[in-house]
């Protein structure tokens, strides 16, 4: 049996009831048109609607409250009196019918269970995603706290730097090293030499500064006043 059952809701009954009518004129067109209308007229009646192929016949047939009303079988009308011989194969199709709805519901409810759990898992990982982000939030927090720190420490340091930079470059030009700060290019000092734009200095005046910029002098300072890259102070402190 072709069970190939088409359930149709209420608002069709209109339409099967005009399309009994035309069907001998379009058998071909809906020889694969299985369907089964249910519906509950004004009166509340219960009107059934069924075509479709059964051992190699079309039957088209209404029921009222499972009372036979209309019967077709390969587009010829059957007269109510002669009903009697199609009652075995009307009952074969609908206790078919109702296998089939009984099969269409547990699909369903499956398919709704199936949707029901996918919806709780992708719920649970979304979950577990928002728990992620926050923690991964709550981490940049942390290192971006950690980092203004950090960098709060770093301001003190170069203002710090800064500071004493000037106090050197003052004493640079106290000493006739440079006349002013223009000309000024650059500074190294460490624990065993001081150069001046390239020049090293006396011993003399070396252990003079070594001593005044100890800090810079264990750090290997060095200082580039011009344009270019890498301008300004560099210090390798000891504790970084």
């Amino acid at each position: 049996m072709n069970r190939n059952f088409l359930i149709i809701g209420l608002l069709a009954a209109a339409t099967v009831a005009s399309g009994i009518g035309a069907h001998a004129q379009n058998r071909d067109a809906e020889k694969y048109n299985n369907y089964y209308i249910v519906n509950h007229d004004k009166s509340g009646t219960l009107k059934e609607t069924v075509h479709t192929f059964y051992e190699g016949h079309e039957y088209l047939f209404a029921l009222s409250n499972g009372i036979l009303d209309e019967l077709r079988v390969d587009e010829e009308k059957i007269p109510a009196d002669n009903y009697a011989p199609y009652n075995g194969v009307i009952n074969t199709i609908r206790k078919q019918l109702a296998k089939d709805q009984l099969e269409e519901s547990r699909n369903q409810k499956k398919r709704v269970h199936e949707q029901d759990f996918q919806a709780s898992v992708n719920t649970r990982y979304t979950l577990t995603e928002a728990h992620d982000v926050n923690s991964q939030t709550r981490f940049d927090q942390e290192q971006i706290h950690a980092s203004q720190t950090h960098t709060g420490i770093s301001h003190e340091n170069v203002d710090a730097d800064q500071t004493m930079m000037s106090n050197m470059i003052d004493d640079l030009i106290k000493d006739s090293i440079v006349s002013s700060q223009k000309e000024l290019v650059s500074v190294t000092l460490s624990a065993t030499e001081m150069t001046v734009n390239g020049k090293k200095l006396p011993s003399a005046i070396f252990s003079r500064y070594k001593e005044k910029y100890s800090m810079w002098a264990a750090g290997n300072f060095s200082y580039g006043g011009n344009q270019q890259s890498h301008s300004g102070i560099h210090i390798r402190r000891r504790n970084d």
